[in-house]
Protein backbone atom coordinates (compact mmCIF):
# COMPACT_ATOMS: atom_id res chain seq x y z
CA UNK A 1 0.00 0.00 0.00
CA UNK A 2 2.85 2.22 0.48
CA UNK A 3 4.14 2.71 -3.11
CA UNK A 4 0.33 3.47 -3.95
CA UNK A 5 0.23 6.16 -1.34
CA UNK A 6 3.55 7.54 -3.49
CA UNK A 7 1.84 7.16 -6.22
CA UNK A 8 -1.53 9.48 -5.21
CA UNK A 9 1.20 11.79 -3.12
CA UNK A 10 2.32 12.69 -6.79
CA UNK A 11 -0.82 12.26 -8.79
CA UNK A 12 -3.56 13.12 -6.94
CA UNK A 13 -3.40 14.32 -3.12
CA UNK A 14 -7.11 15.40 -3.38
CA UNK A 15 -7.80 11.26 -3.06
CA UNK A 16 -5.74 10.93 -0.23
CA UNK A 17 -7.02 14.18 1.13
CA UNK A 18 -10.57 13.48 1.22
CA UNK A 19 -9.54 9.76 3.42
CA UNK A 20 -10.46 9.45 6.86
CA UNK A 21 -7.50 8.70 9.10
CA UNK A 22 -9.55 5.05 9.87
CA UNK A 23 -9.09 4.99 5.91
CA UNK A 24 -5.35 5.05 6.31
CA UNK A 25 -4.96 2.78 9.72
CA UNK A 26 -7.01 -0.11 7.35
CA UNK A 27 -4.47 0.44 4.99
CA UNK A 28 -1.71 1.46 5.69
CA UNK A 29 -1.71 -0.21 9.32
CA UNK A 30 -0.54 2.03 12.45
CA UNK A 31 2.26 4.08 10.19
CA UNK A 32 -0.68 5.14 7.96
CA UNK A 33 -1.31 8.10 9.74
CA UNK A 34 2.32 9.29 8.60
CA UNK A 35 0.44 10.12 5.38
CA UNK A 36 -1.14 13.30 7.19
CA UNK A 37 2.67 14.31 7.08
CA UNK A 38 3.23 13.61 3.15
CA UNK A 39 0.26 15.51 2.69
CA UNK A 40 1.41 18.92 4.59
CA UNK A 41 5.02 18.69 2.52
CA UNK A 42 2.45 17.69 -0.87
CA UNK A 43 0.49 20.65 0.19
CA UNK A 44 3.94 23.11 0.20
CA UNK A 45 4.74 21.68 -3.49
CA UNK A 46 2.61 22.85 -6.91
CA UNK A 47 -0.20 21.42 -7.78
CA UNK A 48 1.71 20.15 -10.83
CA UNK A 49 5.01 17.73 -9.57
CA UNK A 50 7.53 15.53 -11.01
CA UNK A 51 8.85 12.98 -9.16
CA UNK A 52 13.24 12.93 -9.95
CA UNK A 53 14.10 10.11 -7.57
CA UNK A 54 11.95 7.27 -5.42
CA UNK A 55 13.40 4.93 -2.82
CA UNK A 56 11.60 2.77 -1.17
CA UNK A 57 12.70 -0.01 2.09
CA UNK A 58 10.60 -2.42 3.49
CA UNK A 59 8.03 -1.30 6.48
CA UNK A 60 9.55 -2.63 9.88
CA UNK A 61 6.99 -2.58 12.31
CA UNK A 62 5.97 -5.78 11.24
CA UNK A 63 8.60 -8.17 9.76
CA UNK A 64 8.48 -11.56 8.32
CA UNK A 65 12.29 -12.26 8.78
CA UNK A 66 13.39 -15.81 6.74
CA UNK A 67 16.34 -18.46 7.73
CA UNK A 68 17.11 -21.59 5.64
CA UNK A 69 16.27 -25.26 6.38
CA UNK A 70 16.51 -28.09 4.78
CA UNK A 71 13.24 -29.54 5.89
CA UNK A 72 11.57 -27.54 3.27
CA UNK A 73 11.39 -27.89 -0.49
CA UNK A 74 12.40 -24.48 -0.95
CA UNK A 75 15.09 -24.29 1.51
CA UNK A 76 13.39 -21.27 3.33
CA UNK A 77 10.84 -21.29 6.30
CA UNK A 78 9.21 -18.15 7.66
CA UNK A 79 9.53 -17.50 11.37
CA UNK A 80 7.00 -16.16 13.90
CA UNK A 81 5.73 -12.58 12.31
CA UNK A 82 7.01 -9.75 15.09
CA UNK A 83 3.53 -7.45 15.83
CA UNK A 84 3.75 -4.47 18.19
CA UNK A 85 1.74 -5.05 20.50
CA UNK A 86 0.41 -4.77 23.98
CA UNK A 87 2.55 -7.08 25.67
CA UNK A 88 6.05 -6.08 23.93
CA UNK A 89 4.69 -2.36 24.71
CA UNK A 90 4.24 -3.25 28.33
CA UNK A 91 7.62 -5.20 28.52
CA UNK A 92 10.01 -2.67 26.45
CA UNK A 93 8.15 0.32 27.94
CA UNK A 94 11.57 1.47 30.08
CA UNK A 95 13.62 1.12 27.45
CA UNK A 96 11.72 2.78 24.72
CA UNK A 97 11.36 5.93 27.43
CA UNK A 98 14.82 5.70 27.21
CA UNK A 99 15.42 5.34 23.99
CA UNK A 100 12.75 8.21 23.31
CA UNK A 101 14.54 10.36 25.55
CA UNK A 102 17.28 10.81 22.59
CA UNK A 103 15.05 13.41 21.40
CA UNK A 104 16.43 15.37 24.37
CA UNK A 105 20.00 17.05 23.47
CA UNK A 106 21.41 16.64 27.09
CA UNK A 107 19.92 13.33 27.19
CA UNK A 108 22.24 12.30 24.25
CA UNK A 109 25.36 14.21 25.62
CA UNK A 110 25.01 12.35 28.68
CA UNK A 111 25.18 8.92 26.72
CA UNK A 112 27.90 9.71 24.73
CA UNK A 113 29.91 10.98 27.02
CA UNK A 114 28.57 8.47 29.87
CA UNK A 115 26.29 5.52 28.96
CA UNK A 116 26.71 3.60 32.19
CA UNK A 117 24.89 6.56 33.82
CA UNK A 118 22.75 7.34 31.22
CA UNK A 119 21.14 3.72 31.92
CA UNK A 120 21.51 3.74 35.83
CA UNK A 121 19.65 7.26 35.79
CA UNK A 122 16.82 5.51 33.10
CA UNK A 123 16.88 2.81 35.99
CA UNK A 124 17.22 -0.25 33.05
CA UNK A 125 17.49 -3.48 33.82
CA UNK A 126 20.83 -5.45 33.09
CA UNK A 127 18.99 -7.24 30.65
CA UNK A 128 18.04 -4.15 29.22
CA UNK A 129 21.26 -2.34 29.50
CA UNK A 130 23.55 -5.17 27.90
CA UNK A 131 21.46 -4.76 24.61
CA UNK A 132 21.74 -1.11 24.32
CA UNK A 133 26.09 -1.71 24.94
CA UNK A 134 25.93 -4.46 22.40
CA UNK A 135 23.46 -2.75 20.14
CA UNK A 136 21.75 -6.11 19.84
CA UNK A 137 19.14 -4.68 17.65
CA UNK A 138 16.73 -7.54 16.89
CA UNK A 139 16.94 -8.74 21.12
CA UNK A 140 15.92 -5.01 21.61
CA UNK A 141 13.29 -5.44 19.71
CA UNK A 142 11.80 -9.06 20.49
CA UNK A 143 11.75 -7.54 24.12
CA UNK A 144 9.87 -5.14 23.30
CA UNK A 145 11.44 -1.77 21.70
CA UNK A 146 9.67 0.35 19.05
CA UNK A 147 11.68 0.56 15.76
CA UNK A 148 11.16 4.29 16.34
CA UNK A 149 12.66 4.54 19.39
CA UNK A 150 15.73 2.47 17.93
CA UNK A 151 16.04 4.56 15.50
CA UNK A 152 17.06 7.50 17.68
CA UNK A 153 19.83 4.93 19.31
CA UNK A 154 20.67 4.20 15.74
CA UNK A 155 21.34 8.07 15.01
CA UNK A 156 23.53 8.29 17.94
CA UNK A 157 25.66 5.79 17.32
CA UNK A 158 25.97 6.68 13.75
CA UNK A 159 24.23 3.30 12.26
CA UNK A 160 21.87 3.62 9.52
CA UNK A 161 18.39 1.91 9.39
CA UNK A 162 19.53 -0.53 6.38
CA UNK A 163 22.54 -1.74 9.07
CA UNK A 164 20.49 -2.16 11.74
CA UNK A 165 17.20 -4.15 9.92
CA UNK A 166 20.71 -6.12 8.27
CA UNK A 167 21.01 -6.94 12.28
CA UNK A 168 17.82 -8.18 12.20
CA UNK A 169 17.73 -10.42 9.77
CA UNK A 170 21.41 -11.98 10.73
CA UNK A 171 22.87 -10.41 7.78
CA UNK A 172 25.57 -8.03 6.95
CA UNK A 173 25.14 -4.55 5.19
CA UNK A 174 26.28 -5.92 2.12
CA UNK A 175 24.17 -9.46 2.42
CA UNK A 176 20.98 -7.05 2.91
CA UNK A 177 21.77 -4.29 0.23
CA UNK A 178 22.03 -7.08 -2.13
CA UNK A 179 18.28 -8.34 -1.25
CA UNK A 180 16.62 -4.31 -2.42
CA UNK A 181 16.16 -2.79 -5.50
CA UNK A 182 18.36 0.22 -4.85
CA UNK A 183 21.02 1.92 -6.96
CA UNK A 184 24.50 0.40 -6.05
CA UNK A 185 23.42 -2.25 -4.11
CA UNK A 186 23.50 -5.29 -6.45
Amino acid sequence: MDLEFLELIERDPERLAGMSLEDFMRLGGNEGAEIIMWLIMRGALAPKVKRVHQNYYLPMTTRWPWHSSSDTPDNAVRMKPYVFDLELSSRGLRLNRFLHGFTNVERRKLFAENPEKAMQDAALSEEEKKMVRNLSWKAMMDYGASFFCLEKLARSKGVSNPEMVAAFRGESLEEFLKTRRVPGAR
